[in-house]
Parts: C-alpha cells; structure tokens; sequence
C-alpha cells in the first residue's frame, strides 16, 4: 500500500516523519528606545515659559476685570437703546437715553479694545483702559448732575395732579418734598459712587502699565512673541 505524504510540517504516514519539524527560531529583537523624541524646546525653555506665565497672572487679572466692565457697559447701552427705541414708538423723544445708550456702546468697545490690546502684552492696553474709566466716569457723572438738576429744578410730575385732586394734598402731605428728597438721594449717591468706582477703577489701570513693563523687561522676547502670538486677535 502507498505511503501518503503531506505538506512539511504535517502528519504523514512515512514513520520517518512521524515528528512535526522544530518552529523556527524567533527574530533577535532590537536594542530598546527608551528615550522620548527630542522636542523643539529644552527644559530651560520650558522653565522660562512657566515662569513668564507666572509673573503674568496680574496682567491676565487685569483683562478679567476688563472684559467684566466692557460686558456690563454693553448691556446697559443695549437696554438704554431699548428704552429709547420704546419710548419712540409712542412718539416721545427721549434724548437721554439715546445719549446714554450710544456713548455707553462706544465706550464698552474701547474697554473691549483695550483688553485685547493688554492680552497682546501691548504697552498702550493700560492707558486705553484707564483713560476709558475716565471718560465713563465723565458720562455718568453728567448724566446723574442733569438728573438731579432737573429734579430740583423743573416742576414736579406731582404738581399737576395736586391742582387737580386737592384731597390728594390732604392724604398724601407734600409729595414734593419727598420726590426731590428721593431726585437728590438717588443721583447725588449715584455721583459719588461714580466718582470712586471709576476713579479707583481707572487708577487700577494706569498701575497696570507698570506691572506690565516690568514683565516685558524680565521676560525674553521669544516669550513674549509666542504669547503674542496666541493672543486674541491676532
């Protein structure tokens, strides 16, 4: 009877093949690379980074504060434009707000601006921002003076009805009185708080100037260009 034989490596009825053949013997393997890939900057790049990012933490608190101010101005022109816009649909004119609304618009852009320009490590960020709390500071102030002048001045929104409705004196005392007593509280705080909010505010600013150039004199230009770099805007 024939003796049938397979594929190497396979049973086979030939006794001489009666064990599978040895596996082969594995690949040498290769001597290990443990060491990462060398990156574009050293540790001491590395170290300098860090470091700059430390010192920067006043200069980044400052944009905090200044983005805070910008927004809060935006939303306040929005809603003074509103109430302008509401009024006119009824047919009355209210100059004031109009004033308030646009120029609390213009000055929320140059807080904006300025913020970006301090984030870019610009000299110039401080001394828009400061200068911009000053001129708020001119807006409200005016605002509330020509409030509280025409509280005190003009008629008052009571006269008419008093005229009409004298029991209404009988109940009510002098209204007058009350209503320029509220005019004269409410505007009159409203200017001194403005007075020191914005003042402190753009102090807070103009000081920032010299945190400011003191990073750039310690910090090494190939920093401050990659964090320019990354600033927005750019």
């Amino acid at each position: 009877m024939p003796r049938v034989l397979y594929n190497a490596g396979q049973m086979t009825d030939d006794p001489a093949n009666q064990n599978p053949p040895p596996p082969p013997d594995p690949l040498p393997a290769g001597p290990a690379n443990t060491a990462a890939p060398a990156g574009p900057l050293t540790g001491e790049h590395l170290q300098a980074l860090a470091s700059a990012n430390q010192r920067g933490k006043k200069i980044r608190s400052a944009a905090g504060v200044a983005r805070f101010n910008g927004v809060s101005m935006g939303v306040f022109s929005g809603l003074s434009l509103l109430v302008a816009m509401g009024m006119a649909a009824f047919g009355e004119f209210d100059w004031i707000a109009w004033v308030m609304g646009a120029g609390l618009g213009a000055l929320a852009w140059n807080e904006l601006r300025g913020r970006r320009l301090l984030l870019r490590l610009d000299p110039r960020g401080p001394v828009v921002l400061g200068w911009n709390q000053l001129a708020l500071l001119g807006l409200v102030f005016a605002y509330a003076a020509w409030m509280l002048w025409s509280g005190l001045v003009a008629p008052s929104p009571y006269e008419e009805a008093m005229r009409t409705e004298p029991m209404l004196r009988q109940m009510l005392g002098d209204p007058d009185n009350l209503y320029r007593t509220l005019t004269l509280g409410i505007y009159g705080s409203l200017m001194v708080v403005t007075v020191i909010f914005q003042g402190f505010n753009s102090l807070y600013y103009f000081t920032r100037g010299r945190v400011l150039r003191g990073y750039l004199a310690q910090t090494p230009a190939w920093v401050v260009d990659v964090q320019r770099s990354q600033a927005p805007g750019q």
